[in-house]
């Protein structure tokens, strides 16, 4: 779910920015990051993802860098384990896909590649709409099946490695090595060292910012804005200054880390 729609947003970005230097610096960006690997895991994407935002920080319209960094936001939160599942990030993930899907709405409209034609399907819809909710009651990493998935690389790798291509050989051999594998305990360290990785990526840009929906975005999408709201009313019910306040430019959210610490 969460790598399909980084894809999604990573090939369809490009071609609605019409500054041309800026577009290219995308695709460079994208190309730098993943360009070159056969086999491109979630791990990549998020990666490639993080790394656009930081390029194209202060440097493309507002828009475009806000659709970048709910995404960023996003993904953090749903590769956060069940100890670090709580009211403020359950908050932060619905106000980060809300704003989100808003901004996909504004920035990339509705006249897609065909490549990304679906854009707006299951993936989008699971992530938008369900993807809250179910942090409510697990967490993303317990969810998701992206380790299992990586075996399929594993098997892959291995096959194509250290297997002559015969059915007999290649069975036997491949339990021998993913055994192997298991008991060195590299499977376990190779993702440990991409969550560290992504992480380090991650806090390079500075998004410790409660989630602010400006005015104009509000009015424009009234409707949806007040489902939003409803998604959310039992962090409304407290009042005023608890989990959200209002400024002169619109709504701001407490709901980042260095906002709620005492609070999660």
């Amino acid at each position: 779910m969460m790598f399909q729609t980084i894809l999604s947003v990573l090939t369809e970005l490009p071609s609605h920015i019409a500054n041309a230097e800026h577009k290219k610096l995308i695709e460079e960006t994208i190309a730098l990051t993943i360009g070159g690997k056969e086999t491109k895991q979630a791990f990549d994407y998020r990666c490639a993802i993080i790394n656009v935002s930081n390029q194209i920080k202060g440097v493309v319209d507002g828009k475009v860098q806000a659709l970048v960094d709910t995404l960023v936001d996003i993904q953090e939160v749903l590769y956060k384990g069940d100890d670090q599942r709580c009211p403020r990030n359950v908050l932060r993930l619905h106000n980060s896909t809300w704003y989100h899907a808003i901004l996909c709405r504004e920035v990339l409209g509705f006249k897609l590649n065909e490549i990304t034609r679906k854009f707006y399907g299951t993936y989008f819809h699971d992530l938008t709409a369900h993807a809250p909710l179910q942090l409510r009651l697990v967490s993303g990493k317990t969810a998701n099946t992206e380790e299992e998935e990586c075996m399929f690389n594993t098997v892959k790798s291995i096959t194509s490695a250290t297997s002559n291509g015969h059915p007999d050989h290649i069975i036997g051999n491949l339990f021998i090595r993913l055994q192997a594998e298991e008991q060195l305990g590299k499977s376990r360290t190779t993702v440990a060292k991409q969550e560290s990785q992504v992480s380090k990526l991650a806090k390079s840009l500075g998004l410790c910012t409660n989630t602010m929906i400006p005015i104009l975005v509000i009015k424009k999408h009234a409707r949806s804005w007040q489902a939003h709201l409803q998604r959310i009313a039992d962090f409304l019910l407290p009042g005023k200054g608890i989990w959200w306040c209002q400024k002169e430019g619109g709504i701001e959210f407490s709901d980042s880390q260095c906002a709620l610490k005492d609070r999660s």
